[in-house]
């Protein structure tokens, strides 16, 4: 066996030294690591855009900021918190970049509920609705937040006990982690049931597959 010389402690700082400065001038070129809820910039999508203002102006929204309906933000079922999105009106070409910083809308066929400071430059108040492109551009604020999970809402119901039914019959099937969401609404209350824990949007959409044979009308949310 060959005996190995011992690096003197000078050399040994220096190749430390080294090579993390050759770690930090190649970092660029390594791929960012990966995370289920990423979804990378030139992401598009079509549908419907609604707008949501002063009935909610103060609340908390779902990543805990206040609300503020003359800032641009958006809500969104599943992009990250803090993700940059261009709205574009299809129907006058109109555009804006807004933030997402909360969950909705809870409709199936829309696809971003907007400030109404960003419906306005839009020009879609009048209208409550219009057909839309969006489009991920970047991140705004200090970093993104990736959602902790998916769920797919099969229904919202005005009976709790209806909503029970449904509830019971996913945990049932095996969707062990489902919900019963209780929100409050004008005049009372409705109760939303959400299918899941799901790890990764593509699998919350092969789950959404399924279940939209039995519940036509639901959509991934994310958490």
């Amino acid at each position: 066996m060959k005996n190995h010389c011992p690096l003197d402690p000078k050399t040994t700082i220096v190749l430390s030294l080294l090579s993390f400065l050759y770690a930090c001038a190649t970092s660029h070129l390594m791929p960012p690591p990966y995370h289920p809820g990423s979804i990378s910039p030139g992401y598009v999508e079509k549908g419907i855009a609604s707008w949501y203002g002063p009935g909610f102006h103060g609340r908390r929204t779902a990543n805990g900021e206040v609300y503020n309906m003359y800032a641009f933000t958006a809500a969104h079922k599943y992009l990250p918190f803090n993700t940059l999105v261009k709205v574009v009106n299809l129907s006058n070409h109109r555009s804006v970049i807004v933030r997402i910083n909360d969950r909705g809308p809870f409709v199936k066929d829309r696809i971003i509920d907007l400030s109404y400071a960003a419906a306005k430059k839009l020009g879609i108040l009048k209208t409550g609705t219009a057909p839309v492109l969006i489009e991920v551009v970047g991140v705004g604020g200090s970093h993104v937040i990736f959602p902790r999970g998916y769920f797919v809402q099969v229904g919202a119901f005005s009976s709790r006990d209806n909503a029970m039914r449904v509830y019971l019959y996913l945990k049932k099937q095996g969707y062990t982690g489902s919900l019963l969401v209780r929100v409050r609404k004008e005049g009372g209350y409705i109760w939303r049931v959400q299918a899941g824990e799901f790890p990764t949007l593509a699998v919350a959409k092969r789950a959404m597959r399924l279940l939209g044979r039995k519940f036509p009308s639901c959509f991934i949310l994310a958490r």
